[in-house]
């Protein structure tokens, strides 16, 4: 027994609802070609059959072809640009220009001028309206790239070989003569393209010289573009600042020298000694009273102090030292003040030098700031004035170079003519008429394929297992066309799953119901009910309005009841409706309870689940469900809703069966199944069954 329960077998307690969701199997990829044969095995053979005919009569009406080749030579040259006047290409450049060819031969107007070339007698074989006439060319026409070689093949084929190689040849030519005109167009383009731009460069030199010559003059310089060293300010600024710094260190030095002397007597009077001790004529006086001195220290030698010549002479000699003694300061404070004079001169000097070259380096500065933006415009004028020669000299190149007559852009020809054909190409009849029966026998499987899987209905247990994710419990085969005890075996596969459910789980309600409008459940209740009570079980089967017949009481109740309460206030009358409800159910559960009492097992039938409420009523109430879906008649649609219906109502359990399978419709399992069963045929099997069965009930 299969359930939509954690167990495959046992109906689900009210404690352990467990219905899954159904779960997505993804494209189903099983093609069972026997089953879809089988089941469409008409539409297989028509479809079969006219695509067989089809091929066949296609086979047949061929008629002999014939084809013809002209072949041209293309070696294409890159048109010549300012960076490129060459004209050299590359292999990546080739193959675009081939592939811009090869579109080439369908335009209208070389098609057009090739049927202008046709002689007359060939364009008279072709349609008198020239459009038509250019379609049949171009449907006949087909152009490739002969590969590895720089060759294109223009190839006509037609029915008529005397016409084919005309065409072939005429749209090679028409090819040629357009490919000429559009060089010259193009070439001329290009002149005239550079002729405009080397005049726009000859009008830009010409403006930047005239610029660059009022920089020349406000600058005072000769020539601006000769300013490869730098900015021509920079070294006079830099000569100004190395002269001031001497200056300033020069003035330093004399602050320093007169500050050392300015206020002190004894640091002058010892730089003016330095000066003096090296004063020729005051050497010479004090060498000549030295001497005098010298001479009277020798006569006073040998006399006494008493001596008038001793005194003379010692008179003489303080005399010459106070004399040499007044010189020696006279001098020293005339070299001091000299010298202090000196040094004041040199610290003016000094300050002077120093304030003009600040000042000048302060003008200049300026001068350069303000010309510093002229210099940048020059030397930016410098380098585009050299750029614009430099594309002047490309452009004037490429003027010179691109005439047409010298170096022309298209160079094509025709290498090899084409010519009329002899004998038509290699027919594929043999070939279509061979392939036709194997490809419409594939075909017509095919088709019948895919017609069963977009068919929405349901016909085996598999289709039931992909839309609920879980196998039905028994299928049935169609009783038409199996005996009686075969059908008997199928049953009995239920009768068991029911019975373990019943064992195992104490199942013992079961309700019946359709998932779609036109399938009954009543004979399948009657069979199970009748083969339960030959297993020895009490049965008993309702429907489901016998099964809620207390309501009904319960209603009558509640309508005698209800005039007593119409005085009664809000809150009274609600609980009234809430006892009254409960009661109902109580009374339901009372009527069940008695009747499983009796029986061992409740079969209850019941109308479609998706069209009858009191069909929902009681999958609540029973302990499963047993959805019927017949085959070939039920859809994965329906399936799917009563699945979302069983599970908003929480039923307890869930089985699925499937009925009226035929055997064309079967898969190989069940035929199998179906096969054995009928091979067995054993009489005695439901009393022998019923006797097993019994005895296990007993132990």
């Amino acid at each position: 027994m299969s359930m939509a329960t954690d167990s495959p077998v046992a109906a689900v307690p009210p404690a352990q609802n467990a219905i899954q969701a159904p779960q997505e199997k993804g494209i189903d990829l099983n093609l069972d070609l026997a089953r879809s044969l089988r089941m469409r095995r008409s539409l297989a053979i028509v479809v079969g059959v006219f695509v067989l005919l089809f091929l066949i009569l296609f086979g047949l009406s061929r008629k002999p072809w014939y084809e013809t080749t002209s072949i041209i030579y293309v070696q294409p040259i890159v048109s010549k640009t300012p960076t490129d006047i060459s004209g050299s290409y590359d292999s990546y450049r080739y193959d675009a220009y081939i592939q811009q060819q090869l579109l080439t031969f369908k335009r209208l107007d070389i098609l057009g001028h090739a049927l202008d070339l046709l002689p007359p007698a060939i364009r008279g074989r072709l349609s008198r309206d020239p459009d038509d006439a250019i379609k049949e060319i171009q449907h006949s026409l087909k152009v490739d790239r002969v590969a590895g070689s720089y060759q294109l093949s223009v190839t006509v084929a037609g029915g008529d070989p005397v016409i084919v190689a005309p065409i072939a040849n005429a749209v090679a030519a028409a090819y040629l003569q357009n490919g000429q005109q559009d060089d010259l167009a193009l070439s001329h383009e290009q002149m005239e393209s550079l002729v405009q731009e080397r005049q726009r460069i000859l009008d830009e030199l010409d403006k930047d010289r005239k610029e660059q010559a009022s920089l020349s003059d406000a600058l005072g310089m000769a020539d601006t573009a000769a300013g490869d060293s730098g900015n021509p300010f920079d070294s006079g600024l830099a000569d100004l600042r190395t002269q001031l710094a001497a200056a300033r260190n020069a003035h330093a030095i004399a602050e320093a020298q007169l500050a050392s002397v300015n206020g002190k007597q004894a640091q002058l009077d010892s730089a003016a000694d330095s000066v003096t001790r090296n004063d020729a004529e005051l050497s010479a006086l004090r060498a000549g009273l030295g001497t005098r001195r010298g001479t009277l220290i020798a006569e006073m030698n040998g006399l006494t102090p008493q001596n008038p010549l001793y005194k003379k002479d010692q008179a003489e000699l303080d005399q010459l030292s106070q004399t040499i003694g007044n010189l020696s300061k006279e001098t020293t404070h005339k070299s001091g003040q000299s010298l202090k004079e000196q040094l004041t001169l040199e610290v003016a000097r000094t300050g002077d030098i120093q304030a003009r070259l600040e000042a000048d380096l302060a003008r200049q500065t300026a001068t350069a700031t303000a010309d510093t933006p002229k210099l940048q415009r020059a030397q930016d004028l410098a380098e585009s004035i050299k750029l614009l020669q430099a594309r002047y000299a490309n452009v004037d190149n490429a003027v010179h170079s691109i005439l047409p007559t010298q170096s022309p852009t298209f160079a094509a020809h025709i290498s090899l003519m084409a010519k009329q054909p002899t004998k038509p190409v290699p027919s594929k009849k043999l070939l279509i008429l061979g392939l036709a029966l194997p490809f419409a026998i594939i075909f017509g499987v095919f088709v019948a394929v895919v017609a069963q899987k977009i068919d929405p209905r349901v016909y085996i247990g598999n289709d039931v297992n992909r839309v609920l994710s879980f196998p039905p419990m028994a299928v049935f085969p169609d009783s038409g066309e199996v005996a009686p005890s075969v059908k008997s075996e199928f049953l009995f596969r239920l009768v068991a799953g029911l019975d373990q459910a019943h064992r195992i789980n104490g199942s013992s309600t079961f309700v019946f119901t359709a998932s779609s409008q036109n399938t009954l459940v009543d004979d399948l209740v009657s069979s199970v009910a009748a083969e339960m009570e030959q297993l020895g079980y009490r049965t008993m089967t309702l429907s489901a309005s016998e099964t809620l017949s207390p309501i009904e009481l319960a209603d009558f109740t509640v309508e005698s009841r209800s005039s007593a309460w119409q005085d009664k206030p809000e809150w009274a009358k609600s609980s009234n409706n809430t006892a009254l409800r409960v009661r109902r159910e109580s009374l339901i559960d009372e009527h069940l309870g008695r009747l499983k009492q009796q029986v061992d097992f409740l079969l209850i039938k019941a109308q479609p689940l998706r069209s009858s409420a009191e069909t929902e009523f009681v999958v609540r109430l029973a302990d499963a469900t047993v959805l019927v879906a017949e085959s070939g008649m039920t859809t994965r649609k329906e399936l799917r809703t009563c699945l979302t219906l069983i599970r908003r109502l929480r039923a307890r359990g869930l089985v699925a069966v499937v009925t009226e399978l035929k055997l064309r419709n079967a898969d190989k399992e069940f035929i199998e199944a179906v096969h054995f069963a009928e091979r067995q045929q054993r009489p005695n099997r439901s009393t022998d069954s019923s006797d097993e069965l019994l005895t296990i009930r007993r132990l």
